[in-house]
Parts: C-alpha cells; sequence; structure tokens
C-alpha cells in the first residue's frame, strides 16, 4: 500500500489477529489525520480491506471516514473516502444508520464546502445502497432549488448517481431536473442536471419517456453542447426501448426546425444519425418519417428531410440496401427543386449514399453532372462537381 509502511500494516494485521480491535483502529484513525494524503489513503483502503473479517474495527473508524469525505482538504483523499462509504454500505447497513445525525448535521452547515461533499457522498452511498438513502432524498433534492450554483449541481449529480441504480426512488423528481435543464440560468448547472437524467435513464429509460418533446427541443436547439449532447443520448436510449417514440421524437424536431436556422436542422439531422446508428431498429422509421417530410413547403423541413435521409443511408448502407433504390428515386427527383439550397444538399445527399453504395452511382452520376455543368446557381454546381469527385474515388477505393 503507497505510503504505508509494511511494518505499519504489519502491526495492524497482528493487532485484528490479537483482536485488539481498540488499538487497531486508534492506529488507523492517527494515519487519517497524517499530513501525507497517500496515507491517509492507504489507511482507508486498509479499512476496507480489512471490513470483511473485522467488523467491529468498521464501527470504530467509520465515523472518521465520513469525516475525510466530507472535510479533507484534499479532493483525491475525500474521493477515495467517498468510495470507501460506497462499498462499505453495502456490507454494514446498520453502521450507516448511526451516521444519518452526523450526515444531516453536515448538511445544515453553513459551510459550503461541507454540503457539496455532503451532498456528493450521500449521492456515491445511494448509488451503492439506495436503501439506506431513500429516506434522505428529500434533503438532497431540495438543494435543487439553491441559489446557490454548487449546491444545485451537487444536488442534481448526487440524485443522478441514485437514480442510475434505483431509477424508482427518484423518479417523481425527473420534473425538478428537467425544469433545471431547461431554465436555469448557468449552462453548467443545465447540463448537470441533464446528465443527471441521462443517469436515471440508464437506470430505466422507460422513467424519462414523459419528457421525451423537451429533450427533443434541447437535442436540436440548445445553445450548450454538453446539454445538446446529453439530450441526444437521453433519445437513444428511449428508442432502444420503444422505437414508436423516433415517430414523436421527429414530430417534435419538426415544429422545433421550421423556425429554426441551419444549425438547428444540422443538429436535428445527426441526433436521428445517433438515433439510428445507436439501434438499427429504427432506421426505417426515420427513413419513413423523413420521405413524408420530402415535399413540405416549408423549406426548413424539407431540408431536414433531404439532408437526413442520405446521412443515415449514407452511413448504414447495409441495413437500409432493400431501400435505396426507392429512396434514391424521390431524391433525385428534389434536384429539379426550385429553391437552390434544396438542390444543394439533394446534391450533397446523393454523394453520401452513392460513396458506399456503388450500384446507384451509374444512376445519379448523369443527374449531378447536369447539374455540375447547367444549374443556374454558383453554389449548386460547384457542390454538383465536387460530388462528382467525391464519388469517384470512393469508387476507385
Amino acid at each position: 500500500m503507497k505510503k504505508l509502511s509494511e511494518e505499519t500494516f504489519k502491526t495492524v494485521v497482528n493487532l485484528l489477529l490479537k483482536n485488539r480491535i481498540e488499538k487497531a483502529s486508534d492506529i488507523l484513525i492517527s494515519l487519517f489525520n497524517d499530513k501525507d494524503s497517500e496515507t491517509r489513503t492507504a489507511a482507508l483502503w486498509a479499512v476496507n480491506t480489512s471490513a470483511e473479517k473485522f467488523p467491529k474495527l468498521v464501527e470504530k473508524v467509520l465515523p472518521h471516514i465520513l469525516n475525510l469525505a466530507i472535510a479533507d482538504n484534499s479532493t483525491y483523499v475525500r474521493a477515495n473516502a467517498t468510495e470507501v462509504l460506497g462499498l462499505l454500505s453495502l456490507s454494514f447497513p446498520e453502521q450507516f444508520q448511526k451516521l444519518t445525525p452526523k450526515i444531516l448535521e453536515s448538511l445544515e452547515k453553513s459551510d459550503i464546502d461541507y454540503k457539496w461533499n455532503t451532498i456528493l457522498v450521500l449521492g456515491w452511498i445511494g448509488s451503492n445502497n439506495p436503501q439506506f438513502i431513500e429516506g434522505l432524498i428529500p434533503d438532497l433534492v431540495k438543494h435543487l432549488d439553491s441559489k446557490n450554483v454548487m449546491m444545485k449541481t451537487a444536488s442534481a449529480v448526487a440524485i443522478g448517481w441514485i437514480g442510475n441504480s434505483n431509477p424508482e426512488i427518484v423518479e417523481k423528481y425527473i420534473p425538478l431536473l428537467i425544469k433545471l435543464a431547461k431554465n436555469d440560468d448557468l449552462d453548467y448547472v443545465r447540463s448537470n442536471a441533464m446528465e443527471a437524467l441521462v443517469s436515471i435513464a440508464y437506470g430505466k429509460p422507460e422513467n424519462i419517456e414523459s419528457i421525451v418533446s423537451d429533450l427533443a427541443f434541447m437535442a436540436v436547439k440548445d445553445p450548450d453542447s454538453l446539454v445538446k449532447g446529453s439530450a441526444s443520448e437521453a433519445l437513444v436510449l428511449l428508442t432502444k426501448r420503444k422505437v414508436e417514440l423516433v415517430n414523436e421524437i421527429i414530430s417534435n424536431m419538426s415544429s422545433v426546425v421550421k423556425k429554426g436556422d441551419e444549425p438547428t436542422i444540422w443538429n436535428a439531422v445527426t441526433t436521428l444519425g445517433y438515433i439510428g446508428n445507436s439501434n438499427p431498429k429504427t432506421i426505417n422509421v426515420i427513413l419513413n418519417n423523413l420521405k413524408q417530410l420530402l415535399n413540405s413547403d416549408n423549406e426548413n423541413i424539407e431540408e431536414l428531410a433531404v439532408l437526413g435521409i442520405g446521412w443515415i443511408i449514407g452511413n448504414n448502407p447495409k441495413e437500409t440496401q432493400p431501400l435505396i433504390e426507392e429512396i434514391v428515386n424521390e431524391l433525385t427527383k428534389v434536384l429539379e427543386d426550385k429553391k437552390a439550397i434544396i438542390r444543394k444538399n439533394a446534391v450533397k445527399s446523393l454523394g453520401w449514399i452513392a460513396g458506399n453504395s456503388p450500384q446507384i452511382v451509374k444512376t445519379i452520376l448523369p443527374k449531378i453532372e447536369i447539374l455540375a455543368n447547367e444549374d443556374k446557381d454558383d453554389i449548386v454546381r460547384q457542390t454538383a462537381k465536387s460530388t462528382l469527385q467525391f464519388v469517384l474515388e470512393s469508387i476507385k477505393r
């Protein structure tokens, strides 16, 4: 053990073997107070190693381990103490019940660092032993409304940890987390609240099904990249369990995209791509929805459909093989659209598809060549020329 001498370790072991628990615990407690953080950490793991054979030792030193987790000046020591507490909570639940008053006392202290650390300790213990923490969850949740950034964030993180292993006991707090994720003034707080929701979804995806419309909105429109990413991840977890939710997701995304901008469109495209790549069973549902949007009278929606189809098929050529010919026929019609941006994106999509599906090259190359030479829009012509080059190089590879 690092920074715990072999001689000291042997002394502790010999004392334990002689049932001199009091003396062994005194040595370990003195090591908890050592000025060297590595020594304090090594003493923690010495307790964890000895706990199963010497449960009385745990009773003696547990309050001191809690103190290290909450009040030690080293992040490294606090993290290790918290992990050890989580492990010990599984084997010694009755000892942790005795700690409850001390934990609640720490939550009421005026020192923000104490509160922050205590909340994280509760969250980590709860992730290992949810039954112990269930009665204390209201003491965590109330801090979601705190005016202090650290308290709100710690509370969200802790609820996420607990919800990952036992989602049922935090299910009723999901509306509070999504409210925080949507409305807080700070992206840091919002992203942590969103990550907590994802953590709960890993435990039980259906628990967040009620907020699918919020997730769809945030995945395409939120200004923070971490929030967008977590919202997309949550949508993936939902659609892995329930494919038909894709219909609702695309419907919600479309209402946002309709009034959005170019980044919003791309966020929708990549999120749908993420869903399709994560669960091939969703691909047909996505494509059927997008095909219906190809003839939309809203330019943004049409752009979403054109780019989304190309993105999905281009990245999943094997899974979409039976549909390629039919969809390519639909996309080639779009090459004649009156709007230059739609023609440009149709060329891009056909290029993505052809790059991984050589069987359609003969069908689309002549049509793209016409645009490269004759389209009245400079950008469309340039896009068609670069797409031709891309497809020809892909065939050679």
